[in-house]
């Protein structure tokens, strides 16, 4: 399956590093919930729907209210079809959620090492000029 979650920008804030402004956006992602499913066999492609943001029930028209009961889920405020290679065991009303992508992104990086007690983070990360071993300390942000 792609890499895929929806989300909603927050804010903008910044931070300075070694006299270097670096710009930073805030995102409150996921979790995601799938909508409906779409099967090449009927459809003609593979592909989930996404909603993000539970909204009432009064803001939507029949139409959309049905297609959300249809499927027994809650009315959605965003929803968007993303197209996949294989659907696999994917199913309707699961939830996408951030830290699925987050357990992979650790994995993969061999130079940072994450402690998840009480949420605390400490980072090791080599400095690419000199190659010293850096440590942080600060809060993982879920």
């Amino acid at each position: 399956m792609s890499k895929v979650i929806l989300g909603k920008k927050l804010a903008m804030t910044q931070i300075f590093d070694e006299n270097v402004l670096i710009p930073i956006t805030i995102v409150e992602a996921g979790p995601c919930v799938i909508v409906q499913r779409k099967v090449k066999k009927k459809n003609g492609y593979n592909a989930i729907q996404l909603g993000f943001l539970e909204a009432k029930e009064n803001r939507f028209n029949k139409p959309e209210l049905g297609h959300f009961r249809k499927n027994e889920v809650r009315p959605q405020k965003y929803l968007r079809e993303i197209r996949v290679k294989d659907i696999g065991n994917l199913k309707i009303r699961d939830e996408i959620r951030v830290d699925a992508y987050l357990y992979y992104r650790r994995k993969r990086r061999e130079n940072k090492l994450y402690d998840s007690q009480e949420s605390k983070m400490k980072k090791k990360s080599k400095c690419l000029k000199c190659g010293k071993i850096i440590e942080e300390k600060g809060r993982f942000m879920e």
